[in-house]
Protein backbone atom coordinates (compact mmCIF):
# COMPACT_ATOMS: atom_id res chain seq x y z
CA UNK A 1 0.00 0.00 0.00
CA UNK A 2 1.20 3.65 -0.87
CA UNK A 3 2.41 5.57 1.64
CA UNK A 4 2.97 9.78 1.89
CA UNK A 5 6.44 9.15 3.28
CA UNK A 6 9.37 11.25 1.45
CA UNK A 7 12.44 9.13 1.44
CA UNK A 8 15.22 11.40 2.52
CA UNK A 9 18.37 11.45 0.85
CA UNK A 10 21.62 10.87 2.81
CA UNK A 11 24.11 14.13 3.21
CA UNK A 12 26.94 13.25 0.95
CA UNK A 13 30.14 13.99 2.18
CA UNK A 14 33.23 15.17 0.59
CA UNK A 15 36.27 12.77 0.00
CA UNK A 16 38.60 12.63 3.15
CA UNK A 17 41.36 14.78 1.92
CA UNK A 18 44.76 13.33 1.83
CA UNK A 19 46.28 15.29 4.08
CA UNK A 20 43.66 14.00 7.09
CA UNK A 21 44.06 10.95 5.70
CA UNK A 22 48.24 11.25 6.70
CA UNK A 23 47.31 12.84 9.77
CA UNK A 24 45.38 9.78 10.95
CA UNK A 25 48.45 7.37 9.89
CA UNK A 26 51.22 9.07 11.30
CA UNK A 27 50.16 11.95 13.04
CA UNK A 28 52.06 14.70 11.65
CA UNK A 29 50.73 17.80 9.91
CA UNK A 30 50.89 18.18 5.88
CA UNK A 31 49.79 21.04 4.97
CA UNK A 32 51.59 20.92 2.06
CA UNK A 33 49.50 17.76 0.93
CA UNK A 34 45.60 18.31 -0.69
CA UNK A 35 43.82 20.38 1.86
CA UNK A 36 44.45 23.57 3.80
CA UNK A 37 45.52 24.45 7.61
CA UNK A 38 41.66 24.92 8.79
CA UNK A 39 40.61 21.20 8.12
CA UNK A 40 43.31 20.14 9.95
CA UNK A 41 42.45 21.85 12.56
CA UNK A 42 38.78 20.97 12.43
CA UNK A 43 39.70 17.20 12.78
CA UNK A 44 42.28 17.73 15.26
CA UNK A 45 39.79 19.97 17.54
CA UNK A 46 36.83 18.12 16.74
CA UNK A 47 35.04 21.23 14.99
CA UNK A 48 32.23 21.94 13.16
CA UNK A 49 32.47 24.23 10.02
CA UNK A 50 28.98 25.17 7.95
CA UNK A 51 26.76 22.46 9.91
CA UNK A 52 29.14 19.31 7.92
CA UNK A 53 31.02 17.09 10.60
CA UNK A 54 34.68 16.88 9.17
CA UNK A 55 35.81 13.75 8.55
CA UNK A 56 36.71 11.30 11.89
CA UNK A 57 38.54 8.50 12.18
CA UNK A 58 35.30 6.34 11.90
CA UNK A 59 35.39 7.44 8.56
CA UNK A 60 38.87 7.07 7.70
CA UNK A 61 39.57 3.37 9.52
CA UNK A 62 37.78 1.40 6.65
CA UNK A 63 40.11 3.11 4.08
CA UNK A 64 43.48 2.83 6.14
CA UNK A 65 43.85 0.14 8.01
CA UNK A 66 43.41 -2.94 5.80
CA UNK A 67 46.58 -1.17 3.75
CA UNK A 68 48.80 -0.40 6.65
CA UNK A 69 48.15 -3.58 8.55
CA UNK A 70 49.72 -5.18 4.91
CA UNK A 71 52.90 -2.57 4.42
CA UNK A 72 53.43 -2.22 8.20
CA UNK A 73 52.64 -5.04 9.86
CA UNK A 74 52.72 -5.82 14.36
CA UNK A 75 52.31 -1.71 14.13
CA UNK A 76 49.38 0.21 14.18
CA UNK A 77 48.70 4.42 12.90
CA UNK A 78 48.55 7.34 14.82
CA UNK A 79 45.20 7.37 14.88
CA UNK A 80 44.54 3.52 16.37
CA UNK A 81 46.77 4.57 19.02
CA UNK A 82 44.69 7.83 19.90
CA UNK A 83 41.09 6.21 19.48
CA UNK A 84 41.20 2.41 19.46
CA UNK A 85 43.66 1.00 21.58
CA UNK A 86 43.42 -0.61 24.98
CA UNK A 87 43.35 1.86 27.71
CA UNK A 88 47.23 0.80 28.41
CA UNK A 89 50.29 2.21 27.65
CA UNK A 90 52.87 0.26 26.17
CA UNK A 91 54.71 -1.62 28.94
CA UNK A 92 58.06 -0.09 29.83
CA UNK A 93 61.16 -2.40 29.86
CA UNK A 94 63.83 -0.16 31.64
CA UNK A 95 65.26 3.10 31.56
CA UNK A 96 65.19 6.04 33.28
CA UNK A 97 62.78 9.31 33.59
CA UNK A 98 59.67 9.77 34.80
CA UNK A 99 56.36 11.02 32.85
CA UNK A 100 55.33 14.34 33.30
CA UNK A 101 51.73 12.75 34.05
CA UNK A 102 53.12 10.59 37.39
CA UNK A 103 54.54 13.41 39.39
CA UNK A 104 52.59 16.77 38.21
CA UNK A 105 49.20 18.00 37.61
CA UNK A 106 49.14 16.98 34.18
CA UNK A 107 46.96 14.56 32.14
CA UNK A 108 48.13 11.22 30.47
CA UNK A 109 49.47 11.57 26.92
CA UNK A 110 51.00 9.17 24.97
CA UNK A 111 52.03 8.88 20.94
CA UNK A 112 51.99 5.48 19.80
CA UNK A 113 51.09 4.14 23.25
CA UNK A 114 54.46 5.64 24.60
CA UNK A 115 54.44 8.92 27.03
CA UNK A 116 55.10 12.14 25.16
CA UNK A 117 55.67 14.35 28.10
CA UNK A 118 58.90 13.68 30.54
CA UNK A 119 60.41 15.67 33.38
CA UNK A 120 63.16 17.34 32.49
CA UNK A 121 66.36 18.37 35.07
CA UNK A 122 64.63 21.96 34.84
CA UNK A 123 61.84 20.84 36.48
CA UNK A 124 63.63 18.44 39.29
CA UNK A 125 65.79 21.48 39.85
CA UNK A 126 62.48 23.79 40.30
CA UNK A 127 60.21 21.41 42.63
CA UNK A 128 63.60 20.69 44.87
CA UNK A 129 63.87 24.12 45.28
CA UNK A 130 67.86 24.61 43.21
CA UNK A 131 67.05 26.11 39.95
CA UNK A 132 68.10 29.93 39.23
CA UNK A 133 67.04 32.40 37.69
CA UNK A 134 69.19 33.72 34.57
CA UNK A 135 70.93 35.85 37.39
CA UNK A 136 72.01 32.94 39.61
CA UNK A 137 68.83 33.75 42.21
CA UNK A 138 67.22 31.44 43.54
CA UNK A 139 63.84 30.37 42.28
CA UNK A 140 61.31 27.98 43.35
CA UNK A 141 62.48 28.72 47.16
CA UNK A 142 58.95 27.61 48.50
CA UNK A 143 60.39 23.83 47.60
CA UNK A 144 62.93 22.03 49.81
CA UNK A 145 65.01 18.94 48.68
CA UNK A 146 63.15 15.80 48.55
CA UNK A 147 59.92 17.61 47.48
CA UNK A 148 60.04 16.17 44.01
CA UNK A 149 59.94 12.24 43.09
CA UNK A 150 60.45 12.75 39.48
CA UNK A 151 63.86 12.09 37.63
CA UNK A 152 64.52 13.22 34.79
CA UNK A 153 65.20 11.83 31.43
CA UNK A 154 69.02 10.31 30.65
CA UNK A 155 69.96 10.55 27.44
CA UNK A 156 72.49 7.79 28.24
CA UNK A 157 70.10 5.50 29.52
CA UNK A 158 66.59 6.71 28.25
CA UNK A 159 63.43 4.96 29.01
CA UNK A 160 62.64 1.66 26.90
CA UNK A 161 59.21 0.17 25.73
CA UNK A 162 57.74 -3.08 24.45
CA UNK A 163 57.48 -2.74 20.71
CA UNK A 164 54.04 -2.19 18.70
CA UNK A 165 54.07 -5.88 17.85
CA UNK A 166 54.64 -6.63 21.13
CA UNK A 167 51.74 -4.64 22.54
CA UNK A 168 49.62 -6.03 19.70
CA UNK A 169 50.31 -9.55 20.83
CA UNK A 170 49.95 -9.11 24.09
CA UNK A 171 45.99 -7.84 23.65
CA UNK A 172 45.28 -10.82 20.88
CA UNK A 173 45.31 -7.83 18.34
CA UNK A 174 47.79 -9.62 15.68
CA UNK A 175 45.64 -10.81 12.38
CA UNK A 176 46.73 -14.06 10.99
CA UNK A 177 48.40 -12.61 8.14
CA UNK A 178 50.59 -10.54 10.53
CA UNK A 179 51.37 -13.83 12.77
CA UNK A 180 53.10 -14.72 9.00
CA UNK A 181 54.77 -11.85 8.14
CA UNK A 182 56.32 -11.60 11.70
CA UNK A 183 57.69 -14.47 11.85
CA UNK A 184 60.27 -13.15 9.06
CA UNK A 185 60.71 -9.87 10.75
CA UNK A 186 62.71 -10.06 14.27
CA UNK A 187 63.23 -6.44 14.07
CA UNK A 188 59.65 -5.94 14.45
CA UNK A 189 60.11 -7.29 18.68
CA UNK A 190 62.86 -5.10 19.33
CA UNK A 191 61.77 -2.57 22.24
CA UNK A 192 61.38 0.81 21.66
CA UNK A 193 64.08 3.98 23.00
CA UNK A 194 62.39 6.94 23.63
CA UNK A 195 64.27 9.75 22.16
CA UNK A 196 63.39 13.09 22.93
CA UNK A 197 63.51 16.05 20.55
CA UNK A 198 66.97 18.06 20.97
CA UNK A 199 65.52 21.70 22.63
Amino acid sequence: MPTNRKRIPRSRRAPISEMVLEYFRTGEEHLELQGNEWELFEVQSGCFNDNRKVPTWEEARSLIMPDWIAEHPGTRPFAWWAYDSPDELRQRLGGTGTPVFEVLADYETSTFGIPDKWVDQWSVDYYNGRAKDIHGKPIGTNYKDGDFKGVAIDKNDPPIFESQASYLKRHGLLTVSEKRALKKMPEAWEPEVVRLEEE
